[in-house]
């Protein structure tokens, strides 16, 4: 049999195997298979299609809302940074929580309050707020409150400065609306500041420790020291700031250094 033979009746046999297929299937089987595998195939790539488009929506969505939501977020944030929460200012001021009693606005973005704090109702604070910018009285109440408060022999000792101040907003005007509180003693000399630097700790102790810094004074001639100046400071801190004040006062006008102990005057004298 030669090559030509050997080809003719493989084909036969292949059509033969044809038939047999199509005889029993009705259709030639091996056909579908690879048209269903095609089919497969086209509609797996459609879907990746169609979710591609969808993704590609929702990030276009995305984005447009973005590009709107932004200004309006931006102009939000300008308005709390121009206009912020009077209460959270002033509660950050003081370290102390407080309560809305009254609120008037007198103008756009400017308005005054009386807060109560939460923990000492019967102290009421009086507030101004031009927009960003915030007054109160918080501090010089509070420490009215307590020195009024305070029983110790060495209140005797204190000078106290009280004053209201009105205010006004265009043509409102509010009278003593806003308090100046402040207590002081006088000194002479090196002894004298220790006394009174005691003295002053002796109300903070009472008032309490935690709270922030009051306006009670020691005055040295036309000059002011504040011992407690800063949260938190301690009882160690205050009489040593003390120390350095006066010093540093005591050598602008220069006056008498003989009763500074000289080692007081190592220390601090070029500090």
């Amino acid at each position: 049999m030669n090559r030509e033979q050997e080809w003719k009746e493989i084909e036969e046999n292949i059509k033969l195997k044809n038939d047999e297929i199509i005889e029993k299937y009705g259709f030639d089987i091996r056909n579908q298979k690879i048209k269903i595998k095609k089919n497969k195939k086209d509609y797996i790539n459609l879907i990746i299609k169609k979710y591609i488009k969808r993704i590609f929506f929702i990030v276009m969505i995305g984005g447009i809302l973005g590009i709107c939501i932004i200004p309006f977020k931006l102009m939000y944030d300008k308005k709390q940074s121009i206009n912020p929460n009077t209460k959270e200012m002033l509660e950050n001021e003081i370290n102390e929580q407080i309560e809305l009693k009254y609120e008037e606005e007198l103008q756009n973005g400017k308005s005054i309050y009386i807060f109560q704090l939460k923990s000492i109702p019967e102290i009421e604070i009086h507030a101004v707020k031009n927009w960003n910018k915030l007054q109160s009285d918080a501090l010089d109440r509070i420490n009215k409150y307590y020195f009024e408060k305070w029983e110790d022999i060495e209140k005797n000792k204190f000078f106290i400065s009280e004053e209201y101040k009105d205010i006004s907003i265009g043509e409102i005007k509010k009278e003593k609306w806003l308090l100046k509180y402040k207590t002081y003693i006088e000194v002479n000399n090196y002894e004298e500041l220790i006394k009174a630097t005691n003295s002053i700790i002796r109300f903070i102790k009472f008032k309490g420790e935690n709270k922030m810094p009051t306006m009670n004074l020691i005055k040295v001639g036309d000059d002011f020291i504040l011992p407690n100046h800063k949260f938190p400071q301690s009882i160690n801190e205050m009489q040593e700031d003390s120390i350095k004040e006066y010093i540093q006062i005591v050598k602008n006008r220069k006056l008498k250094i003989d009763d500074i102990p000289n080692e007081v005057l190592n220390k601090y004298w070029n500090s």
